[in-house]
C-alpha cells in the first residue's frame, strides 16, 4: 500500500517527518524516508508493504507548538508480491509491540490472536460482478484461490515466508486476512478450527467442586484454560510436592527471618514444612490456596484448578502461627522481581500476587511495598478477612488492592467475611457447616493439602472455609484475563473484572458485596477480542466500555465509549445520574458521534468540593434504542489534611537517568501553588513536591508533606523539549507517617 502522509504545523515554525521500518527492532528501527522541506503542510507519500510496523516521528527543526498529522493508506501502484513469490517482509512479531503497549495502556497490540486457524489461509467471498478486482487484491497481498466453496465463498491460501515461529505465523495470517477484507472483498475471514467443547475436566473430584459453576468458570473455560508465560506468586505458608501441583511450581523463597518451624531463617527453599505430626497437624494453607489457582487439571485425578497452566511462584512468608509485615513485604517486593532483605530476585516477576492473609491495622512497610509492586505492573489481590465486620483489614484495605470477600453457594456473603469501604469483589468462600449443594460433603472450598498426622505426611484434599479461599479464584480469573492478553494493565484487569461481576445486593456497587460475584466467563470474554456485526445486521445495541470508571483521589473527567454492538445507528439520549449519599457530585454528558451511534463516548465529571474525605458511589444511567446501559463511579476524596497555608512547598525536577535536581521552585497554600517551570533541559523528569520542615535540603521525611506526579504508587516521567515550559501538572501532597526516598538538591 502507499502511505500518505500530511503534517500541518503552527505558522512560522517548522517541523520535518521521519517514517521508519519498526517489524524487526522497535528499538532500532530502519528509516524509510524523510519528509525535510519548508512547505506547510509537510506532505508525501511512501510505499509501504502490507504487515508493516511503522515508526512516525515528528521533528521539531524550528520552534514549538502543537501540530496535526494526518496518516492515510492508499491502494498501491503496482502488487506487492505475485502468487508464488516471497513476500518482503513478515508481519511484526508480537514482542515489538508489547513493550510499549503495557506501558501506555494502548489498546491491544494489532493482529494479536485469539482463536486457532489454519496459518496462511482466509475464507473469502468476492462481491458480485466485482471478481478481477478482487483476485489483484488478492495476488498482491501474495493469495491464490486453493478451493471453492459453496455460496461464492473461496479458500485463499497466502505465500507464508520461511522461518516463522507459530506466533508470527498466526499474526502474519491475521495481517494478510485484514488487509484483504479492507479491499474489495464482501467479507475475508481466518478459517478457523473448531473442537470439541471440554467444559468440564475430567478430574475425579471435580464434581465436588461446586464453586467454580458459581461464577460460570467452565464456560470461561472455553476461552482460555490459562498459558504458562503467566505467573502467580502465592504469598503464604509455602510449597508442597503435592501431586496435583507437581510441575506447576517455579523458582521461590522463605522469607521467615525467624527461625520458626523451619529452623533456618531466610533461605532459598520455600517449602511448608507442616505442624506434624498427630495432634499438630498442619494447615498447609499456601498449598489449599495453589490449587485453586492452577492446580493440574483434566489429568483424571484429583481436582481441578481456576487456570490449568499458569505457573505458580511459592513465597513462604508464615507458618501457622502467622507471619510479619517485615517478612511480608519482602516476599511482596521479591514477587514484583523488586530489591529485598534477601538480596535475590526470582528469573521472572508475577503477574499476579495471591494473598490469603490479613489482619488490622495499617502498616506503612507493608504500603509501601504494596504500592512499589504495584506500580511494577503486578495485579495484587488479597483477602478481605474473615472477622465479619466493617474493621479495615489489610492488605486488602490498601489502594491498588483487589478486596475479596466470601459467598456461599446460594450467592449469600457469608457470615464471616468482612465488608465495608474497601471491598472490591466477592468470590466463593464456603460453609462447611452447610450442605445446601446436596453432594453429601460440607460446602467448602475443596483443594490441595498434606496430612502430617502420620509419618511420612501424605498428599490428601480437604474442604476450607474463608475469604482466603475466595480469594485465589479472583488471582486464578485474572491470570486468565492476562493469558489472554498479556499487555492488560493493573487497572485494566481491574477494570474488566469489577465491570463484568454479577450484582448482588443493591444495584451498583456497595460496601457489602463490593462490584458484586466474580463472572469468569463475562471476564474472558471482555478481554477477547470483540468483532462487532456488519452495519445493518439486526438492531442497534448498546455497549458500554468501561462498564466501571474510578477515580482517584486528583482526577476529575473521564470517559467511557459507547459501542453500536448491533446494526443501523444507535441513538443515544440524554444520560441520568445517582449518587449512593443523594449529593450532586456526579455529572454526566454526550460525547460527539459517529456514523454508527448519536454519541461515541459518555463524558463523566466528578466534583469534590465540600464532600468530607471518604469513598462515594454513583451510577451513570445510558438510555438508547438499543438498550439501557449503566456506568459505575467510584470516587476517593483525599483522607488527608491540606497543608498548613504557611506551608513552604519544595516542587522540584528531577532527571530520571540520574536522580538530580535540576531546578526547584517554592510555593506557599497562602499565596499560589501554581508552579512553572519555564526552560528545562531536554530529558525525562519526574516532579516532585514536599515540606523542608526541618531544613535539612531533604524533602518528604518522617512528618513532612511529600507527593510525586501523579502518585507515588503510580509516579509518571515527564518528557520535557528544552525551551518548552512545564506547568499545569497536579498532583497531591501527604503527611509522611515513616521515612521515604527523598530527593536531595544537585550539587
Amino acid at each position: 500500500m502507499h502511505l500518505a502522509v500530511s503534517l500541518d504545523m503552527p505558522p512560522f515554525l517548522n517541523f520535518d517527518l521521519e517514517v521508519l521500518d519498526a517489524t524487526a527492532d522497535l528499538a532500532s528501527p530502519s528509516p524509510l524516508t524523510t519528509f525535510a522541506t519548508n512547505a506547510d503542510p509537510e506532505a508525501g507519500s511512501v510505499e509501504i508493504p502490507a504487515g508493516t510496523l511503522l515508526l512516525v516521528r515528528v521533528v521539531a527543526t524550528s520552534g514549538a507548538g502543537a501540530y496535526s498529522l494526518s496518516l492515510a493508506g492508499t491502494e498501491p501502484v503496482v502488487p506487492l508480491a505475485t502468487a508464488g513469490s516471497a513476500l518482503p517482509r513478515p508481519v511484526a512479531p508480537l514482542a515489538t509491540e508489547r513493550a510499549p503497549a503495557r506501558g501506555s495502556g494502548a489498546a491491544t497490540p494489532y493482529g494479536r490472536t485469539r482463536t486457532s486457524f489454519r496459518a496462511g489461509e482466509a475464507l473469502v467471498r468476492f462481491r458480485d460482478g466485482d471478481d478481477d478486482r478482487a483476485r489483484a487484491d488478492m495476488r498482491a497481498r501474495g493469495g491464490h484461490v486453493a478451493d471453492e466453496l459453496s455460496e461464492g465463498v473461496r479458500v485463499v491460501r497466502f505465500d507464508v515466508p520461511g522461518g516463522l515461529v507459530e506466533e508470527e505465523t498466526a499474526r502474519f495470517t491475521v495481517a494478510r486476512v485484514r488487509g484483504l477484507a479492507a479491499a474489495s472483498v464482501a467479507f475475508a475471514e481466518p478459517n478457523r478450527i473448531r473442537r470439541t467443547l471440554e467444559t468440564e475436566p475430567n478430574d475425579t473430584l471435580y464434581s465436588l467442586q461446586w464453586h467454580y459453576s458459581l461464577i460460570r468458570l467452565p464456560e470461561a473455560w472455553d476461552v482460555t484454560t490459562g498459558d504458562s508465560a503467566v505467573v502467580v506468586a502465592v504469598i503464604d505458608t509455602g510449597m508442597t510436592s503435592h501431586p496435583d501441583l507437581m510441575g506447576r511450581w517455579i523458582d521461590g523463597y522463605d522469607f521467615m527471618s525467624s527461625d520458626g518451624l523451619d529452623g533456618n531463617g531466610r533461605d532459598p527453599d520455600p517449602t511448608d514444612p507442616g505442624r506434624g505430626p498427630y495432634q499438630f497437624a498442619g494447615s498447609f494453607h499456601g498449598s489449599h490456596v495453589a490449587g485453586t489457582v492452577g492446580a493440574r487439571t483434566n489429568n483424571g485425578t484429583g481436582v481441578a484448578g481456576v487456570a490449568w497452566n499458569v505457573r505458580l511462584m511459592p513465597v513462604r512468608v508464615l507458618s501457622d502461627f502467622g507471619g510479619t509485615d517485615a517478612d511480608i513485604a519482602e516476599g511482596i517486593r521479591y514477587a514484583a522481581q523488586l530489591s529485598n532483605a534477601a538480596g535475590v530476585v526470582p528469573s521472572v516477576r508475577a503477574d499476579v500476587i495471591n494473598m490469603s492473609i490479613g489482619g488490622p491495622g495499617f502498616s506503612q512497610t507493608l504500603a509501601n511495598a504494596v504500592a512499589a509492586a504495584r506500580a511494577a505492573g503486578v495485579v495484587i489481590v488479597a483477602a478481605a478477612g474473615n472477622a465479619g465486620t466493617s474493621v479495615l483489614q489489610y492488605p486488602a484495605s490498601y489502594t491498588g488492592v483487589i478486596s475479596v470477600g466470601a459467598v456461599d453457594p446460594l450467592k449469600q456473603r457469608t457470615s464471616y467475611s468482612s465488608y465495608g469501604t474497601m471491598l472490591d469483589i466477592m468470590a466463593p468462600g464456603g460453609e462447611s457447616r452447610n450442605d445446601v449443594t446436596g453432594d453429601g460433603y460440607g460446602d467448602g472450598v475443596l483443594s490441595t493439602i498434606y496430612d502430617d498426622t502420620t509419618l511420612p505426611a501424605v498428599p490428601t484434599y480437604a474442604f476450607y472455609d474463608g475469604t482466603s479461599m475466595a480469594t485465589p479464584h479472583v488471582a486464578g480469573v485474572a491470570a486468565l484475563l492476562l493469558s489472554l492478553d498479556p499487555t492488560l494493565t493493573p487497572d485494566d484487569v481491574e477494570g474488566i473484572l469489577f465491570g463484568t461481576a454479577e450484582d448482588l445486593g443493591v444495584a451498583g456497587r456497595d460496601n457489602l458485596t463490593g462490584h458484586g460475584l466474580l463472572d469468569a466467563y463475562s471476564a474472558v470474554l471482555a478481554a477477547s477480542q470483540i468483532q462487532l456485526p456488519p452495519p445493518d445486521e439486526g438492531p442497534p445495541a448498546l455497549g458500554l466500555f468501561p462498564d466501571t470508571l474510578v477515580f482517584g483521589n486528583s482526577e476529575v473527567t473521564k470517559s467511557a465509549a459507547v459501542v453500536n454492538l448491533g446494526g443501523g445507528v444507535l441513538t443515544v439520549g440524554a444520560p441520568d445520574v445517582s449518587t449512593s449519599d443523594g449529593g450532586g457530585w456526579l455529572s454526566a454528558t454526550l460525547g460527539t458521534g459517529s456514523a454508527e451511534a448519536t454519541a461515541a463516548s459518555i463524558l463523566v465529571t466528578v466534583n469534590r468540593a465540600g464532600l468530607p474525605p471518604g469513598v462515594y458511589a454513583g451510577t451513570v444511567f445510558v438510555h438508547s434504542d438499543g438498550g439501557e446501559g449503566a456506568l459505575q463511579i467510584a470516587l476517593t476524596v483525599q483522607l488527608f489534611p491540606p497543608p498548613a497555608p504557611d506551608a513552604e512547598i519544595h516542587v522540584r525536577a528531577v532527571r530520571v537517568d540520574t536522580g538530580q535536581v535540576v531546578q526547584e521552585q517554592v510555593v506557599t497554600p497562602a499565596q499560589s501553588m501554581n508552579w512553572t517551570f519555564p526552560s528545562l533541559p531536554t530529558g525525562a523528569y519526574y516532579f516532585v513536591a514536599g515540606t523542608d520542615f526541618d531544613d535539612d535540603g531533604v524533602i518528604g521525611e518522617m512528618g513532612d508533606l511529600y507527593g510525586i506526579y501523579r502518585d507515588e504508587a503510580h509516579a509518571v516521567p515527564v518528557d520535557v523539549l528544552e525551551g518548552v515550559p512545564v506547568s499545569g501538572l497536579d498532583f497531591p501532597v501527604a503527611r509522611r507517617q515513616g521515612f521515604g526516598v527523598a530527593t536531595t538538591p544537585g550539587r
